[in-house]
Formats: C-alpha cells, sequence, structure tokens
C-alpha cells in the first residue's frame, strides 16, 4: 500500500467516524454505567392470606376470602357504570366453580359496593389456581394475590 492509500484510508475512516458523532466506545449488552435502582422487589414478595385484588380502568376490586365466606369489595372510580359482579375460580385441576354473590347488583359510576361472596364448601381455598372477575358477563381478568404492605 502506497503512502497515499494508507492517507486515504486514515482520512475516510476518520470522516465516517465524525459523521456517526459518536467518539464514545461502546458497551455490551447487558452493562451499564449508571444504576437507577429497580423498580421489583429485591427481597421475598408476601401476600395477605386470603386476599385477591384486580385493578383497572379506574377500578379496583378487592376479594377477601379464604374459604367459607368473604367480600367482594369495589370501588368503581370510572366514568362508566359497572354490571353486577360474577367469580368463577379455577382450580389447580382445571375444575371451574361459580361463586355465589349475595345481591349482586350494578355499580354505578363513581360508587363503591360491598358484596358477600361464597363458594361451594367442597372448595378448598388451598387448591385454587386462579380467580377470574366479570362485570356484568364482561371478563375483567385474573384477580391477583394482594400484596402485603
Amino acid at each position: 500500500m502506497t503512502a497515499r492509500s494508507a492517507f486515504a484510508t486514515v482520512l475516510l475512516t476518520g470522516v465516517l467516524a465524525a459523521c456517526t458523532g459518536s467518539t464514545s466506545t461502546t458497551t455490551s449488552p447487558g452493562s451499564s454505567s449508571s444504576s437507577t435502582g429497580s423498580p421489583a422487589p429485591s427481597g421475598p414478595v408476601t401476600f395477605v392470606p386470603g386476599s385477591y385484588v384486580i385493578d383497572f380502568d379506574e377500578v379496583r376490586s378487592v376479594l377477601s376470602w379464604d374459604g367459607g365466606t368473604g367480600q367482594l369489595k369495589v370501588k368503581n372510580g370510572s366514568t362508566s357504570d359497572l354490571g353486577p359482579p360474577s367469580i368463577t375460580a379455577v382450580t389447580d385441576a382445571s375444575r371451574t366453580v361459580e361463586a355465589t354473590i349475595t345481591d349482586a347488583a350494578p355499580v354505578p359510576s363513581g360508587s363503591k359496593a360491598t358484596f358477600t361472596v361464597s363458594f361451594p364448601d367442597s372448595l378448598d381455598a388451598d387448591h385454587v389456581g386462579l380467580l377470574e372477575l366479570s362485570y356484568g358477563g364482561d371478563s375483567w381478568g385474573a384477580m391477583a394475590p394482594l400484596p402485603a404492605g
């Protein structure tokens, strides 16, 4: 390679580097130059026994049930009325069991309501794998265990 070719190569490399506007070196994926903290808990997570929650679209629904009779508390902060609530349990054996909700009624926008909830005695709370909440026949999704604290 002649001196002229070497100079052209160095010049071209410099021009290309200047076009990217980058003078820093790359870092490998997963490395970080600064830490802002993790939004996830760093220790063990504990849950309130027998308490399940779903927050969606300004509606908070909390079920307190650990077998026998429980309560569903609903706070409807949305701009829409909710139909009467219903809850379906799915067991670890893939069996579905409907809850009985005493005096299930619509929950108007901006209001709160508390309902009495019961499942058949044959349903053991320790064998419930999923609780699905619906309002007026529309599924709102699975209720999650309520984290303590």
